[in-house]
């Protein structure tokens, strides 16, 4: 990857322990009603999500996006911001095969229940592919010893649900592991082609993909090993959004992850904020 375009960085000594939080926001047409239903998500309602929950958080922040003018007023809340067309992303290259596999009708009709983005829209599954862009531009834009990934809109709100709390603090434990928070139930517990399949097929995710926190040296490994098993999707005619491929790492090298259990009736994607404050 090119060393994309850095409009802004605020260079200034980086303590021990430091964490970088990464982010991406590309508009992808996911407004549309008519194709995605109550799925549709306007890049106004994705600022508000942003301004909800991420945008409070006391921590470094480093985007990657398409024009920073779609930022609007938040444009101000990173100090690294990182432009590059939607084309020029090295995950655009899996474009083509990805909206082959995805427009066979045999494809579709084999998930079960209702479509989600990930069975609907291959730009979609490309775009979550590229959280590893923007993972790769911070990494050799900055020198921080660890970085955390937190999905733009991680701060969804719904007219029946709460997504997150109100953010308190950004204070993860820290380590020499990958954190992600997990399904125990779920884990993946092989990587066949028709373990592989059903998983897609049927929505089955282990990693909540919205937040993770990565070790500087750890880092070009996850990137590589994420790139390459949606390249192992693709040769075998899948293909869905980036939750499955971290599953596919922590079954590859179970002992470069730490897991976290939500505890009680929590969810894995409620289970973030926890993580996020240190609780767990």
């Amino acid at each position: 990857m090119r060393l994309p375009r850095l409009l802004r960085t605020r260079h200034a000594p980086v303590p021990a322990g430091s964490v970088l939080a990464v982010t991406m926001f590309y508009e992808i047409g996911r407004e549309a009603t008519e194709r995605y239903g109550e799925q549709a998500r306007s890049a106004d309602q994705y600022l508000s999500y942003y301004a909800s929950y991420f945008s409070q958080l006391p921590v470094e922040k480093f985007i990657l996006c398409g024009e920073s003018a779609i930022l609007g007023s938040h444009k101000g809340d990173f100090s690294h911001l990182c432009e590059v067309p939607v084309e020029q992303l090295p995950a655009m290259q899996h474009l083509a095969r990805t909206r082959d596999i995805m427009i066979d009708p045999d494809f579709r009709s084999r998930f079960a229940g209702d479509l989600r983005m990930e069975s609907l829209s291959p730009l979609y599954n490309i775009i979550m592919l590229a959280k590893m862009d923007a993972l790769e531009a911070a990494y050799r834009c900055t020198s921080h010893a660890f970085y955390a990934w937190v999905d733009f809109g991680i701060g969804r709100r719904t007219a029946r649900d709460r997504w997150l709390p109100e953010p308190t603090a950004f204070k993860p434990r820290l380590g020499d592991r990958i954190v992600v928070s997990v399904d125990p139930a779920k884990a993946l517990a092989d990587t066949s082609p028709s373990n592989l399949s059903s998983r897609v097929f049927g929505y089955v995710e282990h990693v909540a993909g919205s937040f993770f926190l990565v070790p500087r040296g750890l880092l070009p490994w996850l990137v590589e090993a994420v790139r390459e098993n949606y390249v192992r999707l693709l040769e075998l005619g899948l293909c869905s959004d980036d939750q499955i491929l971290y599953d596919m790492c922590i079954h590859e090298r179970p002992e470069l992850f730490r897991t976290v259990v939500p505890k009680g009736r929590l969810d894995k994607f409620r289970n973030i904020h926890n993580i996020i404050t240190g609780r767990v």
